[in-house]
């Protein structure tokens, strides 16, 4: 009797230690939501290296908070030799744009400092309707503006281009970045340095201090007054 006892109570662990097993796994198992959330590249703000970066540039934190924040919306491949290194480069001016050349200017000097750039990484093309929203941005208003030269078959819709995506992922001149607040977009390795440069002339915008206007000079003085002789 004693050692059915002790069988069972091996087979089967008391309630609360079952109860706890099981909240544990729970804990451990992520929502499909959270298995594709895209990846979030960090937010510079209160950073030591974002700190250091505003003083070497002169950027006080009012200068910084009348920066307008851009958000990039960047649809990248990791295997993809440019799409890293466009992704790079934006991760890079985070913290400092343009990058310091050997030689150069006192004045380029100056425009250098942190991008107020925010970072939302989709490893994956942009869906139908993503595409149908960056067509009017592209030089030319084709689906092959998407695609690289060589590519043999022209899309001529969303569906269509999906489509080919499917077959073929390497088609794609991966990265495609969008700016959609600023209705801007870049794909493969061009364009993104314009949206850099853009980006770097509305810091300059911001961070210009204010000339002090000049005062008026003052009014003439009044003119003597005449003397009237009434004799």
């Amino acid at each position: 009797m004693l050692r059915s006892r002790i069988s069972q109570y091996t087979l089967f662990p008391p309630f609360h230690a079952r109860c706890s097993a099981l909240i544990f796994t729970r804990t451990n198992v992520s929502t499909p939501e959270q298995a594709a959330s895209p990846e979030q590249a960090a937010s510079p703000e209160q950073t030591p290296a974002l700190e250091v970066a505003l003083r070497a540039a002169g950027i006080t934190p009012t200068m910084w908070a009348n920066i307008e924040p851009t958000t990039l919306t960047v649809f990248h491949n990791p295997n993809d030799s440019m799409s890293q290194r466009v992704l790079n480069a934006f991760k890079a001016a985070v913290i400092e744009y343009p990058a310091p050349r050997p030689k150069e200017t006192v004045s380029s000097k100056q425009l250098r400092g942190p991008l107020k750039l925010e970072l939302t990484v989709l490893k994956r093309p942009p869906n139908a309707e993503e595409f149908r929203l960056l067509l009017p941005l592209q030089p030319q208003p084709f689906f092959t503006e998407f695609l690289h030269p060589e590519e043999r078959e022209a899309p001529t819709n969303s569906a269509a281009l999906m489509e080919l995506l499917a077959r073929r992922p390497t088609a794609l001149r991966w990265p495609v970045v969008a700016d959609w607040e600023h209705n801007e977009c870049s794909v493969g390795g061009d364009g993104y340095k314009e949206l850099l440069k853009k980006m770097g002339k509305r810091r300059q915008k911001a961070t210009k201090p204010e000339s002090k206007a000049t005062p008026p000079p003052p009014p003439p003085p009044p003119p003597p007054a005449e003397w009237i002789d009434y004799d």
